[in-house]
């Protein structure tokens, strides 16, 4: 499965410090947790303004992608899930969210994907927090795929 995940959303979720400094400890907690799930690829997308190289891979299964000047992240995570197939969308943005499900994309709450990634990482047992009734059997294969 091929997860496109909402950079600076899940970003904010971690805590309200600095972009830059935040931006650089996701991407070391999914470095980690790309490495424990290998067969599943990861895209962290970003709106992209200054940044020269739009696709950056990190490793085999972890990429990140800056949008083109003028567009959202939110506009190409959307566009993901509607040309997609196999696809889950992290993020908490509702209109995101709704409009990833009207495609068929499986779309996962960023706190609860966090909880995912916090749990593999410690070795803690992942405990169910947040409800998303559209697309919920869906929504529960792909967590407890990844735990």
């Amino acid at each position: 499965m091929r997860f496109y995940i909402d950079g600076y959303n899940l970003t904010h979720k971690i805590s309200d410090g600095n972009i830059k400094e935040m931006r650089v400890e996701l991407l070391e907690m999914f470095v980690k947790f790309a490495e424990m799930r290998a067969k599943h690829f990861f895209v962290i997308v970003w709106d992209g303004k200054e940044e020269a190289e739009r696709t950056k891979e990190l490793l085999k299964n972890l990429s990140e992608v800056f949008t083109e000047d003028g567009a959202s992240a939110d506009a190409y995570l959307i566009a993901q899930a509607r040309e997609d197939e196999d696809v889950c969308i992290v993020s908490s943005d509702s209109k995101v969210f709704a409009k990833s499900a009207n495609h068929g994309a499986v779309c996962v709450f960023a706190e609860e994907f966090l909880a995912v990634v916090n749990s593999v990482i410690t070795g803690d047992a992942y405990r169910p927090r947040f409800r998303n009734k559209k697309n919920e059997s869906l929504r529960q294969k792909v967590i407890e795929e990844l735990i």
